[in-house]
């Protein structure tokens, strides 16, 4: 079995999260979000999302520092498909928690000119 993979950050509802003090769990989060570096770029896009994927998890972001982009993928059917591209000047939205709302701007420390 392979080690589990760490995300970068992730969403439990309350419904879903782990009981106070587990030492371990074992679950699907509701949003995981992977923000992708030089080092770990295509992990990230290629097993991570996969094993994602597999998993079942509803949704998953990866934060593109280098291009400034959100991409978001949500479970149909047993597959992720691209909910969209969201990059500067756009606020991106999960369909998880529709609460959410970010403006994609605010994600990436302003460029130097």
């Amino acid at each position: 079995m392979p080690p589990p993979l760490q995300p970068d950050i992730l969403f439990f509802h309350t419904s879903n999260e782990p009981p106070p003090g587990a030492p371990r769990f074992e679950g699907v989060p509701d949003l995981i979000v992977e923000v992708l570096s030089p080092g770990t770029r295509r992990r990230d896009e290629g097993i991570k999302l996969e094993t994602y994927e597999e998993a079942r998890d509803p949704e998953s972001w990866l934060v593109d520092p280098r291009n400034r982009l959100v991409r978001v993928y949500v479970l149909t059917g047993g597959r992720y498909t691209e909910l969209g591209r969201f990059a500067e000047g756009e606020i991106v939205r999960s369909r998880v928690l529709p609460e959410l709302r970010l403006r994609v701007g605010d994600l990436f420390p302003a460029l130097r000119s």
